[in-house]
């Protein structure tokens, strides 16, 4: 298939689900036609293993949180007083994935500064649930969450404090992953924190349709910590320790239905039978503590 092609398709589909959805900040689809009619020209005057050794995401389409930074696109933070700012530069990570190849199609929405579990603010409004619009996408990375669960978007940057890459995965079908701190640059990330301890909490991480296009995306963003972090090769999950905690209950934790809970022990159970070393934790006067 011609990058041409893949991007003219999903601009199609962004273009058909996001009147349901409002997940879009800015879009750039002129630009990335023509990248990808770029990229189709290097197929054909290139030799593959040379492309795919220094551009190993060539032609593919992506999105991005708008806070994540994508040069010369809106980053308004959701704020009325930032509602016609751009960013001067790329986000590290989204700069990343340019030299590797990757074609941004858009920016996508966020709450105000990115500090709610669900996707609205004054500037773009509100972003809705492919499957429900009665219901969120999540938040912070509520944009990416909706354009990939309606199948509008290859792979996304996300990123997560407390919970914006994992909530809008939940919520719409999707999968994403928050990684070790430090382990991605946040450098070019707006809000981006003042102190060293939010820059702990604070991470860019991969969004995708697919569990199996994680660890690509994620070395990518890695960049030079790829090589530590040895994402692409074979674990043995007999040396990998599971901890598991049932269920937490509070007056912002929706109780586990049954069907969830089914499917939880389920996981826990296949980790048991490979081998996995599986430890129960439960809450206790604020501390996770091992049940014995």
């Amino acid at each position: 298939i011609k990058s041409e092609d893949a991007v003219a398709a999903y601009i199609e589909r962004i273009n058909a689900v996001n009147p349901y959805l409002n997940a879009i900040v800015e879009s750039g689809f002129p630009q990335a036609l023509t990248l990808a009619k770029k990229a189709d020209k290097m197929c054909q005057e290139t030799p593959a293993e040379e492309l795919k050794l220094k551009y190993p995401l060539l032609g593919v389409p992506f999105t991005v949180k708008e806070s994540c930074r994508l040069r010369n696109f809106l980053c308004t933070q959701g704020s009325l007083r930032r509602a016609k700012h751009r960013s001067a530069e790329n986000g590290e990570v989204v700069g990343r994935l340019l030299d590797a190849g990757a074609i941004p199609l858009l920016v996508s929405n966020t709450p105000e500064f990115c500090f709610n579990w669900e996707c609205f603010n004054f500037v773009t409004g509100r972003t809705l649930n492919p499957y429900n619009s009665q219901r969120t996408s999540g938040g912070s990375s509520g944009g990416e969450g909706a354009l990939l669960g309606a199948g509008a978007s290859v792979f996304g940057v996300g990123s997560d404090v407390a919970g914006s890459i994992r909530i809008p995965s939940l919520f719409n079908g999707i999968f994403g992953h928050k990684p070790t701190r430090r382990a991605i640059s946040i450098a070019g990330h707006a809000p981006h924190p003042r102190d060293p301890i939010g820059a702990d909490y604070l991470v860019v991480g991969p969004m995708c349709r697919y569990a199996k296009d994680l660890p690509q995306i994620l070395n990518i963003m890695a960049g030079p910590n790829a090589q530590q972090l040895n994402l692409l090769e074979p674990i043995s999950w007999k040396n990998i320790k599971i901890f598991y905690y049932e269920e937490i209950k509070g007056p912002l934790i929706v109780p586990l239905t049954e069907d969830t809970r089914v499917t939880f022990w389920k996981v826990v159970n296949h980790f048991k039978e490979i081998g996995s070393p599986t430890t129960a934790v439960s809450r206790e006067n604020d501390l996770l503590v091992t049940k014995k």
